[in-house]
């Protein structure tokens, strides 16, 4: 296996997890909504955008608050793995 079937098998799992979250919302609008966050250039900013966009677009999130930083993080760093 190379580097590359590694990193995409972990940014797969990643991938399965957020579907999951997102349920029936658009996977079309979330990949544009995150290319628009990843654009960002400051790290906690990026972070919180990618939060908020699995929380809904800025519904407040408070008991899901830690699954969702974790999730976010997570997608952040596997996609800075690969790009």
């Amino acid at each position: 296996m190379n580097i590359w079937n590694g990193k995409l098998e972990s940014l797969h799992s990643v991938a399965v997890r957020v579907r999951q979250h997102l349920g029936e919302r658009s996977l079309f609008d979330f990949a544009v909504n995150l290319e628009e966050c990843w654009r960002i250039s400051e790290t906690n900013d990026r972070l919180s955008a990618v939060r908020n966009l699995l929380a809904c677009e800025g519904n407040s999130v408070d008991a899901d608050s830690i699954r969702f930083l974790d999730l976010a993080n997570i997608l952040l760093v596997k996609l800075t793995e690969i790009l």
